[in-house]
């Protein structure tokens, strides 16, 4: 397996753990991932959960980041999002 098939695997599998989450808060009610309004609280979370994980202070870091990584995909919808302008006008 040369490292294109490595990292397509390794990405595939990742994004059904993220899938499976997705639809699992779903089931449990949750709903709004697609509000923009929501955006800064979204990454409120994602930045509280990122230094659980980098803090070792996370009851479950594999369920986290992928998590993080949910956050990360609801932000990226918005690519003018103001804080995502990092210090730009």
């Amino acid at each position: 397996m040369d490292e294109q098939e490595k990292l397509e695997k390794a990405v595939d599998a990742f994004a059904e753990k993220m899938k499976k989450r997705l639809f699992q808060k779903m089931d449990e009610g949750f709903t709004g991932w697609d509000n923009l309004k929501r955006e800064y609280d979204v990454a409120v979370k994602m930045t509280l959960k990122a230094q659980d994980v980098a803090q070792e202070s996370s009851d479950n870091p594999h369920k986290d980041l992928v998590d993080i990584a949910n956050f990360a995909m609801m932000l990226d919808r918005d690519p003018d999002a103001p804080y995502l302008r990092f210090g730009k006008p």
